[in-house]
């Protein structure tokens, strides 16, 4: 009888094995937004928000260009692959601050009188623009 038992394991542990099939990520969903990026940005750095929820793409800028380039980002909600955020610096930087919110500093090459640099940075909330 227990044999018997065995084989019938044996048998419904093949058929699970042979039945499961592997996850694989959507390729061409994934190759899509790799496109994206660097049609978009070029050459880039990632940088993904505490929970990973979302990822930051930033351009990297060559250091033989011209002496104030603006760099661009973008902000991806890699749940839905959709972009959030595209925009623009020079000179400046962006940067996560919370899981949701980036800090940009967007300022120009020459400040007017009675201003600082913390006069151009900005706050963009993602919570808000995913509504």
């Amino acid at each position: 009888m227990r044999p018997l038992i065995r084989s019938i394991h044996r048998c419904a542990i093949a058929i699970l094995m042979v039945s499961c099939k592997p996850t694989i990520p959507n390729q061409a969903n994934i190759n899509a937004v790799e496109q994206l990026l660097i049609q978009k940005l070029g050459s880039y750095e990632m940088y993904q928000n505490a929970s990973g929820t979302y990822s930051l793409f930033v351009q990297k800028i060559e250091e033989e260009a011209t002496a104030n380039p603006a760099t661009r980002f973008l902000v991806v909600d890699l749940a839905s692959k959709k972009i959030m955020v595209e925009k623009s610096f020079k000179p400046g930087y962006v940067k996560w601050i919370d899981d949701s919110t980036l800090e940009l500093l967007d300022a120009p090459g020459i400040l007017k009188q009675n201003e600082t640099l913390s006069d151009y940075i900005k706050k963009i909330d993602l919570s808000i623009l995913k509504q």
